[in-house]
């Protein structure tokens, strides 16, 4: 493979983007949809469901609109496209007078289906043209008889308006070819399913206006090219199902644009790039299905902008970073069936619009955190056959669109929070096969739209008595006592303080005999009646305020 300073070399005219995001047009069932630009019409391509589609025609014309050159050059490579599918019976001269084509401001649009007992080539392109009056900017051939078959020609890398390319079918074969990365004006290249192999070229990298390139269900192979880096343009790859092996390529982390990357159900192995932090404009993430390892980057905690990232069924460890906490846009994680271990991070809380955690088969451990409750957009957690374990959090009643909570097999323990009932939107609670005391409240019972799937003790009419909580032990019972008998006795390190405020060490709230609250929550020593103390009621307004400063940082 050539070095990427060589693609740099042959890639380095990078192009500004053109204008782009035209409606999607819906895919049609068609053999054939060649389009023919106008002299001063551009294609405006739209990323929508990682499809690309022409823009609708504007006003109708003739091939007369045409110079001379232009339908000659362009009707000798339609007429490659005949004689490859005599089923299309394209005869004549003016193209535009053809059955199922239209011409416009815009081009010339031919779309037509094939019936589904014939078949076709894809054509070779004669020499003896004038490419750079050849106005045909798009391909499409999708095929749902019979197969339109051949390989994949390096010719077509002549077509110099061509910008946009779709092959859907079984019969097609042959390499991708490397000389189509000669197509400068390319914005949507797709090769759906079919038998295409080989590796992925890297001379593609000359494509600087591709935005959409899928490759998925093929039999391409080899290595994802680091000279693809320079494609200023690309917003969408979709490789899944492909064949693909190698590394993912740190020099990936530079593509400017990149909003869509899949791999699943590839052979790709080695470790997330922690480069790839930087890649600041992609939002999707689908590695799912394959053979990468190694731990989770901290340095991914910096894509803003991440909003699905699937990262399950692959041998990927370690802990969950806490710097993942700054995906203030992730609405989908997914880190089922891998080796993941250690705490769910408190911190996770920070991401606002996390709708989705999936943590299903992992080796996760330790207690649910109670932050988690100002999750308010998470709908569903699925955290079942992990190794939780403590109790249910009550703070979590607070989450307003929960709809399930899946936490079966685990090691959690404790009553069932008959706070719960209070999540306004949940529908399914999955807690069986855990370590649970006691009843299933009825508070849950009453709730009509409330599916509650626990052990059958939970339900039993002695579940009080058989299942019933254990005595709090010595110790437990010595810590409440000693937490509810006040906080003075624990870092008070207030002078004169009998009891500092919850969690601080510094705030007095109540002081001792002889001593007064003042205005900065320490205690000074009464002197004289009102002498340098605050009174009663402007203590209590003291201690509210700062009880109000302890609340908000908690």
């Amino acid at each position: 493979m050539a070095s990427a300073l060589a693609c740099g070399r042959v890639c380095g005219r990078v192009m500004a983007p053109r204008a782009r995001r035209a409606a999607l047009a819906a895919v049609m069932a068609v053999a054939v949809l060649l389009v023919c630009a106008a002299p001063h019409a551009r294609a405006r391509g739209a990323l929508a469901s990682g499809a690309l589609a022409p823009p609708t025609p504007g006003v109708r014309t003739a091939t007369g609109d045409f110079t001379a050159a232009q339908q000659r050059n362009t009707l000798r490579v339609l007429d490659a496209f005949a004689a490859a599918m005599p089923w299309l019976g394209w005869t004549g001269n003016d193209f535009c007078t053809w059955a199922g084509v239209t011409c416009s401001t815009r081009g010339a649009t031919i779309a037509l289906t094939a019936p589904v007992t014939d078949s076709g080539t894809l054509p070779d392109l004669p020499d003896d043209v004038d490419y750079t009056l050849v106005t045909i900017w798009s391909i499409w051939l999708r095929r749902d008889g019979e197969p339109t078959t051949g390989t994949l020609p390096a010719s077509w890398g002549r077509l110099r308006e061509l910008a946009f390319v779709t092959l859907t079918g079984d019969g097609f074969s042959g390499s991708l070819p490397a000389a189509w990365g000669s197509l400068a004006m390319l914005k949507m290249l797709r090769v759906l399913g079919g038998s295409v192999s080989g590796t992925l070229p890297w001379e593609w990298c000359g494509m600087t206006a591709l935005e959409v390139l899928t490759l998925s269900s093929t039999q391409v192979s080899g290595a994802l090219p680091p000279e693809w880096a320079s494609m200023r343009s690309l917003r969408l790859v979709d490789l899944s199902g492909a064949q693909l092996s190698g590394t993912l390529p740190p020099q990936w982390a530079s593509m400017p644009t990149l909003e869509s990357l899949s791999l699943r159900r590839t052979h790709v192995t080695g470790t997330l790039p922690a480069s790839w932090g930087s890649m600041a404009t992609l939002r999707v993430l689908n590695v799912s299905g394959t053979q990468l390892s190694g731990t989770l980057p901290p340095e991914w905690g910096s894509m803003r902008l991440m909003t699905e990232m699937a990262l399950h069924e692959t041998r990927l460890s370690g802990a969950l970073p806490a710097e993942w906490r700054s995906l203030r846009s992730i609405a989908r994680l997914s880190l089922s069936d891998t080796a993941l271990s250690g705490t769910l991070p408190a911190s996770w809380s920070s991401m606002s619009a996390l709708a989705v955690l999936e943590l299903v088969r992992t080796g996760v451990s330790g207690s649910l955190p109670a932050e988690w409750a100002s999750m308010r957009l998470l709908q569903r957690l699925d955290a079942s056959q992990s190794r939780l374990s403590g109790t249910l959090p009550p703070e979590w009643s607070a989450m307003p669109a929960v709809t399930s909570i899946d936490l079966q097999l685990n090691s959690l323990r404790g009553s069932l929070p008959a706070s719960w009932s209070r999540m306004a939107r949940i529908q399914r609670l999955t807690l069986q096969h855990n370590d649970f005391c006691g009843c299933v409240p009825a508070s849950w019972t009453a709730v009509a739209t409330l599916t509650v799937d626990v052990d059958a003790r939970h339900r039993a009419a002695d579940c009080a008595t058989a299942a019933a909580c254990p005595a709090p032990t010595p110790e437990e019972s010595s810590s409440v006592e000693s937490s509810s008998s006040g906080e003075s006795a624990v870092g008070c390190d207030v002078a004169n303080c009998a009891e500092c405020l919850p969690g601080s060490a510094t705030a007095c709230r109540t002081c001792d005999r002889d001593h007064a609250l003042t205005n900065t929550s320490t205690c000074a020593r009464i002197s004289g009646a009102g002498a340098g103390v605050v009174s009663t009621a402007a203590a209590a307004v003291v201690s509210a305020a700062v009880v109000a400063v302890f609340l908000a940082t908690v």
